[in-house]
């Protein structure tokens, strides 16, 4: 369909500019010599508002981070770590981790892995004991450190929380 400018109503051209060019704006100029003529300009599409990521806050925000005004410092606040809680996947860890796996030579230290000819590749570090201290931290020590496959270590981790949720099961559990 082609349409001509001097064929249609300038609302209709308005209508059929939105249908064909929805990002497009379609003025036209208010002097009754040029009402026929059609300025252009193109728009940045808006974002839909989004609610505050805060917990329990409604307040609806477009764009940015997305914490609303109020919970703006509090966002700032949590992002930032102290560095003895760095918890695992900082610089250090990532050192650590490097140097067991080319401790154990990329190869996984399992006890499946070793009775087999060729052991698997390692991808992960695995605490040998999950044991943690007063403060809840686990052992980062190299000793307690070892390379694992990926699914050795998935097994690993499997029964270790089967056994877990046995040992508070006959704890008595959940008392409701």
């Amino acid at each position: 369909m082609r349409l001509h400018k001097s064929s249609l109503s300038p609302d209709a051209l308005r209508f059929w500019a939105f249908l064909l060019f929805p990002y497009v704006s379609v003025l036209s100029a208010r002097s009754p010599s040029r009402l026929g003529s059609v300025m252009v300009r193109e728009e940045m599409a808006t974002a839909a508002p989004k609610p505050c990521r805060r917990a329990g806050c409604s307040a609806l925000v477009y764009g940015g981070n997305g914490y609303c005004d109020r919970h703006q410092a509090d966002a700032e606040r949590e992002w930032v770590k102290a560095p003895e809680h760095s918890g695992r996947g900082g610089r250090q860890w990532r050192r650590l981790r490097l140097q067991v796996l080319e401790r154990d030579g990329w190869l996984c230290q399992c006890e499946d892995c070793a009775k087999r000819r060729v052991p698997l590749v390692a991808h992960e570090v695995d605490h040998i004991s999950n044991e943690r201290d007063e403060n809840g931290q686990l052992d980062d020590s190299p000793e307690n450190l070892r390379a694992m496959n990926r699914d050795c270590h998935r097994k690993k981790t499997q029964q270790e929380a089967a056994r877990g949720r046995r040992r508070w099961a006959g704890r008595g559990g959940l008392k409701l």
